[in-house]
């Protein structure tokens, strides 16, 4: 509205001075010329445009397709029947020790301590490749909680030899304990002293060690007539051994 009432106002006064008037023409019609430049879009530039969005929106054959498939699928969708989630099924639980859990149940009294150098928590007790079977209201010197289970890799027993003071016989063992200075080889010597006692020594025969003299350490010979009062079970691999008195089969 500014610029109208002033262009107004020039032609006012150019009608009472001819040069004035003539000079006001003249710059009244180089500010319409600007204008119009000013405001009229470049061609050149509207054109860049338009082939910019034309190569964004590619209507190609591969473009075309995907969105032929998108509207397929929406369609689709729409004539899908509601959604009815599966119902759920109840699992049974599974006890940690499930792949363990039958070589793990054994008597009480069959418990060997796996944690005989320190109190073990069940992820230690587990990483030995011990049973972890926990006990209510258990006294501190009840079975323990950490035991071997029966197939626990141990010690392979050689067969029995005769020696001057009973038998003897070789334990080896391939597979290293968690114990420091394991020993890989044993001696077993077997001795019957009497009829009523049973000698059973364990030495390593790379390291003799100190003995007691006792007077057990004498060798005596059992009369042939006379039998021993108890019988010795041994297991081979993994070595073990039962005393069991003959009278009534109890293993002492």
């Amino acid at each position: 509205m500014n610029h109208r009432r002033r262009l107004v106002e020039m032609w006012r006064v150019s009608a009472r001075t001819p040069v004035a008037g003539l000079a006001l023409s003249v710059l009244t019609i180089a500010l319409f010329a600007y204008f119009l430049c000013v405001c009229t879009p470049d061609r050149k530039t509207t054109v860049t445009r338009i082939l910019v969005l034309e190569s964004e929106l590619d209507l190609s054959g591969p473009s075309l397709e995907r969105a032929r498939g998108n509207v397929r699928r929406t369609v689709a969708d729409r004539q899908r029947p509601p959604y009815q989630p599966e119902p759920k099924r109840k699992r049974s639980p599974v006890s940690r020790s499930a792949p363990r859990g039958e070589l793990c149940q054994l008597p009480l009294e069959e418990r060997f301590e796996c944690a005989r150098d320190r109190s073990l928590s069940r992820a230690e007790c587990e990483a030995r490749g011990c049973c972890y079977v926990p006990l209510r209201n258990s006294l501190s010197n009840g079975p323990p909680w950490c035991f071997y289970p029966p197939a626990y890799p141990g010690y392979k027993m050689g067969p029995l030899t005769p020696s001057p003071r009973g038998q003897t016989a070789t334990l080896t063992r391939s597979t290293p304990s968690y114990l420091p200075q394991d020993i890989s080889t044993l001696r077993l010597e077997v001795r019957e002293e009497s009829a009523g006692c049973l000698h059973l020594t364990l030495k390593d025969p790379a390291h003799p060690r100190y003995e007691v003299p006792l007077s057990l350490a004498q060798p005596r010979k059992i009369p042939e007539a006379q039998e021993t009062l108890y019988a010795v079970e041994f297991q081979p691999d993994p070595f073990g051994f039962l005393v069991r008195r003959k009278s009534n089969g109890r293993v002492l």
